[in-house]
């Protein structure tokens, strides 16, 4: 599929945007891609790499692309564009037909968060909290809740703090035997994530997310970017009985990653719908607004009229877009070994096919 993809490509635009997060005023810087293939289809991506998580920084993600070259996350943006540019020609909305699942509330500050009575009235039922340091006070007030909402809502714990298996242990041993497990969702990699290991903790609901480690061994659930892996090999593990449940998130970025995540998750629960499960596709009180904001419908997925994604095509249009490249043959595809490192080269035969 990259190959193909990479090869249908003829030119690459791109819009820097920014997202001031609401609780700190930090700046996260994306770009938006617009991409024509050689069948004259255009079609629009989110380019928002993580470095924290071991992704080149934006400015080397581009400019890879004007060399010619894919990072594995700039294979993702391609496809993902190339998805919306079938539906922009027919002039269809990817997700009118679909129904999208249910969104968790996601809680990235627990000291100061204080809103927990409005965000219940807004119909949430299944939070997500980000554990951080001072791990010791987020978590008393996180039993704090645990102990006065009871049976109501469900938790889903992620460390976002750098545990190993140690200090989890003591963490569990002082806290978790407090907490009420039947209301305990699951708990995204409390530690780092070793296989042999892992399967030692059967007994609890332990979380995998894709960006901290790739799975052999079955684990309870799977936290699935659509952003930064592809449907076939969520498929590929399906087969091979490699998680119990999927989680379908988008990576807190640009409303059109929500979107993609949320089309990309109601088309794999329709096909299995037994796996069917509420995600974490709404992004909620993290940025502050701006032009593409998405209509605020609590845990339910803001329906939108345009086409393709559904964005505004006249606030599109109107933003400052770039040239980065045009691609006047069929380009070298460049994988990386590991993430965005060292890497091989592979020569892509004109008229390549599949």
């Amino acid at each position: 599929m990259d190959l193909l993809l990479n090869s249908s490509v003829k030119n690459i635009w791109y819009a820097f945007y920014e997202l001031r997060v609401k609780k700190t005023g930090q700046v996260r810087c994306g770009a938006l891609l617009k991409v024509e293939f050689r069948d004259g289809k255009t079609g629009h991506a989110d380019l928002h790499p993580w470095p924290e998580k071991g992704e080149a920084p934006l400015k080397v993600q581009l400019d890879k692309l004007r060399k010619k070259e894919c990072t594995t996350l700039c294979s993702r943006v391609l496809a993902i564009a190339r998805e919306e540019a079938k539906a922009r020609t027919q002039e269809f909305n990817l997700l009118s037909s679909l129904k999208i699942p249910l969104s968790h509330y996601l809680i990235s500050d627990v000291e100061n968060f204080c809103d927990l009575d409005k965000v219940l009235n807004q119909g949430f039922r299944i939070f997500k909290v980000k554990l951080n340091t001072p791990l010791k006070r987020q978590t008393q007030k996180l039993l704090r809740w645990m102990q006065t909402l009871g049976s109501s809502v469900k938790w889903r714990l992620d460390f976002y703090i750098k545990l190993n298996e140690q200090q989890w242990r003591r963490w569990s041993e002082e806290y978790l035997v407090k907490m009420d497990t039947q209301y305990l969702d699951f708990m995204e990699v409390p530690f780092q994530y070793q296989e042999r290991l892992w399967m030692q903790y059967e007994e609890y609901p332990l979380a995998l997310d894709v960006w901290n480690g790739k799975n052999t061994l079955p684990v309870s659930t799977l936290v699935w970017k659509n952003s930064r892996k592809s449907e076939p090999e969520l498929l590929r593990k399906k087969r091979a009985g490699l998680f119990q449940r999927v989680i379908f998130t988008h990576s807190l970025s640009h409303p059109l990653d929500q979107l993609s995540s949320a089309y990309f998750a109601a088309r794999f629960y329709k096909i299995h719908p037994h796996l069917r499960e509420v995600c974490g596709l709404v992004q909620k009180d993290v940025y502050e607004n701006h032009k593409f904001t998405l209509p605020d419908r609590g845990p339910c997925f803001p329906r939108l009229s345009g086409k393709g994604w559904g964005l505004d095509s006249f606030l599109l249009d109107r933003l400052s877009w770039k040239k980065c490249c045009s691609y006047t043959k069929p380009i070298e595809k460049k994988e990386a070994i590991g993430r965005d490192c060292k890497v091989t080269k592979k020569i892509i035969p004109a008229g390549y096919k599949r």
